[in-house]
């Protein structure tokens, strides 16, 4: 059996999920967030789609540092994403925290 990963929902995700905490066995972010939307009917991507309307963004960190990536993120571009550690799988994670962060909060540009 695989290691267990402690997924934390920081935030109004967290509450919003009703759930803070799961441990569960993957071996990547997009394997956890896939997990925790099957367990919830679908209520995380449909948490993260109504955040992205409203300009939430989120922080990820694997093992308490945030992820790697070699070219810069484009949710435009699926092949940046897919090439970034939030898709690569890893036997030796332990923790993954998703940590909202608002942007433009403060009404300048």
């Amino acid at each position: 059996m695989k290691n267990l990963v402690k997924i934390k929902l920081h935030g109004h995700l967290g509450k919003a999920m009703k759930k803070r905490v799961w441990n569960l066995s993957v071996q990547s972010v997009s394997e956890a967030i896939n997990a925790i939307n099957a367990l919830s009917n679908n209520k995380l991507k449909k948490r993260l789609a109504k955040d992205y309307r409203k300009n939430t963004k989120y922080n990820v960190l694997i093992d308490g540092r945030d992820f790697m990536y070699e070219n810069s993120l484009d949710i435009k571009n699926p092949e940046t994403i897919k090439s970034s550690e939030l898709c690569l799988r890893s036997d030796q994670m332990k923790t993954i925290d998703l940590i909202p962060i608002i942007e433009g909060a403060d009404g300048m540009n």
